[in-house]
């Protein structure tokens, strides 16, 4: 299972569940790249962040990012601090991915969800097997906000769509 294969179902998934818009790789102003950017029917942000191994769970906790504040330079920001801080730069919502049983519920930080991507080759009842995955909420992600999604972030992401289509076309001839 690999994070593209587990970006691709969970597209699915989450536009099936009223995710407006759905977008991998995404990164928004003042804030980290979300392997998985979504905006609710409501217009909340939704991050989903995708780990396919342990060392890449508890590798997260360590990202800094070097932000631009006007008239005084740069400052270091820990991720995970301005999660707890609920900063509204980030999601209003914040779920990890994992392969099922990847990470236990206890081990998620209080600010974040828990969902496991399940690989339906590898279920032990022969007649539910099929290509795919599925996903279950292993722990569901609290509100740490409540500011909606400007509309030119939106149409900045459609933008985004816009020429990796053209782009990716261009590529394949």
């Amino acid at each position: 299972m690999t994070e593209r294969t587990i970006q691709n179902h969970l597209w699915e998934h989450l536009r099936m569940r009223g995710h407006d818009l759905v977008c991998p790789g995404y990164t928004p102003i003042h804030w980290w790249e979300c392997d998985m950017f979504s905006v609710t029917k409501s217009g909340f942000m939704v991050e989903h962040e995708i780990k396919i191994s342990r060392g890449d769970f508890r590798h997260d906790a360590k990202k800094q990012k070097e932000f631009g504040t006007y008239g005084t330079g740069f400052k270091n920001s820990n991720k995970h601090d301005k999660l707890l801080l609920a900063d509204e730069n980030g999601p209003s919502r914040f779920f990890y991915v994992v392969p099922a049983d990847l990470v236990k519920v206890e081990e998620v930080p209080e600010w974040a969800g828990l969902i496991y991507a399940h690989d339906l080759m590898n279920w032990p009842h022969k007649e539910y097997r099929r290509e795919g995955l599925s996903f279950s909420m292993e722990k569901d992600a609290p509100r740490l906000h409540s500011v909606k999604v400007a509309p030119k972030v939106i149409d900045h992401v459609r933008g985004i769509f816009y020429w990796r289509f053209w782009n990716e076309r261009r590529r394949q001839k």
